[in-house]
């Protein structure tokens, strides 16, 4: 029995450190993400396809209201960050 309980308690610490590390790759993913775009963590959180549009020089920006002032903010996918956004979309 003991011998299970320890079968047990391997998994679960396996198991914690493999859902630790997905949700440490997500905070990194939307922290860089956040830095190329300088939206905050709730604005990230909320963007969709519909914020993202073609500018008038032919690049993809975002067009978004931000939650905290309510203002429209317009601005340019880098192309760091649009990779960001392929990947995630996956």
């Amino acid at each position: 029995m003991a011998n299970a309980n320890a079968h047990f308690s391997l998994l679960f610490e396996i198991l914690s450190c493999l859902l630790l590390a997905i949700a440490s790759t997500v905070f990194i993913v939307v922290f860089i993400f956040s830095c190329f775009t300088g939206l905050a963590y709730i604005d990230v959180k909320q963007l969709s396809q519909d914020n993202i549009a073609m500018g008038i020089d032919g690049e993809k920006w975002i067009f978004k209201n931000r939650q905290k002032t309510d203002t429209t903010s317009k601005i340019p996918l880098l192309p760091s960050a649009l990779e960001i956004i392929k990947k995630v979309k996956k």
